[in-house]
């Protein structure tokens, strides 16, 4: 069965700061380059906006696992992963993406079962990450 999240739940699912970057990352590291990834249809994915991230390596990987629609890059000369959005014009709690994670139906929520551990309508990530969990839509 296909999973389907809002933008905004996956990209804050580790709970991790983002900065925008207003102007254009080439003219801060000229070596940078935006991931290269094909649609469904095998039309280039293109990049309407980046955001500098402090999520580690193995977060990335995680999140690339788990959310493949979700894009990062790296940036050399800032040493920091940057999040590449590849949809513009619509709300990020509008916009679908796909989920790999193994859903299961909470009283108020749809959290991934093998990821977390229920206490007191709070979650605990793999990571040891806790945070309230309020609603996570899936369609």
């Amino acid at each position: 069965m296909k999973y389907f999240i809002d933008y905004y739940s996956a990209v804050h699912w580790l709970n991790r700061n983002l900065v925008m970057i207003n102007g254009t990352i080439f003219d801060i590291d000229a070596d940078y380059e935006d991931p290269y990834e094909e649609d469904e249809d095998g039309n280039p994915r293109e990049i309407f906006q980046r955001f500098i991230t402090d999520f580690t390596e193995d977060e990335v990987n995680w999140m690339e696992k788990n959310f493949p629609d979700v894009l990062f890059s790296y940036c050399n000369a800032l040493d920091k992963y940057i999040l590449c959005v590849d949809h513009w014009g619509t709300s990020w709690d509008y916009v679908w993406t796909r989920c790999e994670l193994d859903w299961v139906k909470g009283d108020e929520a749809i959290v991934p079962h093998s990821q977390l551990n229920w206490v007191n309508n709070k979650y605990t990530s793999e990571i040891g990450l806790t945070k309230t969990v309020k609603f996570m839509r899936c369609k």
